[in-house]
């Protein structure tokens, strides 16, 4: 993921379905992590929610073609969870980088690997919530009256693909990064807040094995990603 964003790639990242956290890769801060809402701007029951999450989009009750293989014919239905969320926002995405692409400031940003990023500040900018009237709200809205947006779990607000297009190319704030990048684990560094120590990640996870100083990182990092599904679980 990390490697996809310095090259100039955006990942768009289903936050996850009836798990409650947010999963990898969404949980990755080189990715856009998307959550799920209904028509009635109201979350998705089903979706992840967390500070991890970037945007969310309508993932529940949406229409989409269904393919019955028994009865060999072709026909049409519901679906829900956060990969629907997550085409909408990919499906903005590419808008977005159609509308910029060939400007000099967008092919800098890919150059300098902060496409994401700049990606990121736009769809949240640009996203509406359906508790605050702005210039992004949609002229028509179906919201349940008396509905409240939690950004702390479901992101910015719910994209705008129109929306997207306003904002100036531009990257956000910097944003806090750790003294060390901890190669070795990735899935376990992804769940700490980015101002934690690496140190400090390094020595909860010994701590879980009950290891001393001098045994090899990476032979107990082989099991991280069991204790990543366990902690998700």
């Amino acid at each position: 993921a990390r490697r996809a964003e310095n090259n100039g790639k955006l990942i768009i990242s289903a936050a996850g379905n009836n798990v409650g956290t947010v999963v990898w890769p969404a949980r990755f801060d080189s990715t856009i992590a998307v959550a799920a809402v209904n028509i009635r701007c109201v979350p998705w029951r089903g979706s992840s929610r967390g500070s991890a999450v970037d945007i969310a989009a309508p993932g529940e009750s949406v229409w989409r073609a269904m393919v019955d293989t028994d009865a060999e014919v072709d026909d049409i239905g519901m679906g829900r969870g956060t990969t629907f969320a997550t085409g909408t926002t990919a499906g903005s995405a590419a808008l977005w980088i159609a509308y910029h692409s060939g400007e000099p400031e967008f092919e800098q940003l890919v150059n300098e690997g902060k496409v994401l990023d700049a990606f990121r500040h736009a769809v949240r900018a640009s996203s509406w919530r359906p508790d605050v009237e702005s210039d992004n709200t949609p002229e028509v809205t179906h919201c349940r009256e008396g509905t409240k947006w939690n950004d702390r779990k479901y992101g910015a607000g719910i994209v705008n693909a129109s929306a997207l297009l306003d904002p100036p190319l531009t990257t956000s704030a910097p944003r806090a990064v750790r003294a060390a990048t901890i190669a070795e684990l990735p899935l376990i560094d992804s769940l700490y807040p980015r101002q934690s120590n690496a140190a400090t990640v390094v020595e909860d996870y010994r701590r879980l094995f009950a290891v001393e100083d001098d045994v090899d990182l990476e032979t107990i990092a082989y099991f991280e990603a069991e204790v990543a599904y366990h902690y998700a679980s």
